[in-house]
């Protein structure tokens, strides 16, 4: 599809097994020509004890990602990110410091959390590094019976939601300016604060 529609696709998370019989939660970037142009596998991993019927130990199958990853696209600079990392901010300001000017942070944000959480955290990231946030997020009763809260959305470096998906199967698209970027970071230099 990337290589079809001559675009750049993000594809959410997937297990990548390794060696030792764990797991990475990549991230993948493809390519305009249809390959794997770059990934990014998840640093912080979600074990969370939010009440007695509902943990998450993420670390019992899986390892945590090393590196940081800023992607060169045709438009911009993709700093990339999971889920979970949206609670570390120093991560976003390396990836700013970086030279990402966007970030991704596809989700299965929980029911409980995302409705506490989910627009504050994209909203702050956005405002405090001067960048766009692009956090696709599923929604719904899974399988497993986790319950995940969606709102995929789009929001800009002032902190301003341009689209939001709510809780449906939906794409949302949305013209951006990089210009703004510089508009923003020039009246709130706090990008260069490392």
């Amino acid at each position: 599809q990337a290589k079809k529609k001559s675009t750049c696709i993000l594809i959410g998370s997937i297990p990548k097994k390794k060696s030792n019989g764990k797991y990475l939660n990549r991230s993948l970037l493809i390519g305009k020509n249809g390959k794997i142009q770059s990934h990014y596998d998840k640093i912080n991993l979600f074990d969370v004890y939010l009440s007695k019927s509902e943990y998450y130990l993420e670390s019992k199958n899986y390892d945590s990602g090393k590196k940081l990853n800023v992607s060169k696209l045709p438009w911009g600079n993709l700093g990339m990110s999971i889920c979970y990392d949206l609670r570390f901010p120093s991560l976003y300001k390396k990836l700013a410091f970086k030279g990402a000017n966007c970030f991704s942070v596809p989700a299965a944000f929980t029911s409980t959390t995302g409705k506490a959480h989910w627009h504050s955290l994209l909203r702050a990231r956005a405002i405090e590094n001067g960048c766009y946030v692009f956090a696709p997020a599923q929604y719904g009763i899974h399988d497993n019976g986790r319950e995940t809260f969606g709102h995929s959305m789009i929001i800009d470096p002032w902190g301003k939601i341009l689209k939001e998906a709510k809780n449906k199967n939906s794409i949302i698209i949305e013209k951006i300016n990089l210009d703004l970027v510089d508009r923003v970071r020039e009246k709130i230099p706090s990008t260069t604060c490392y």
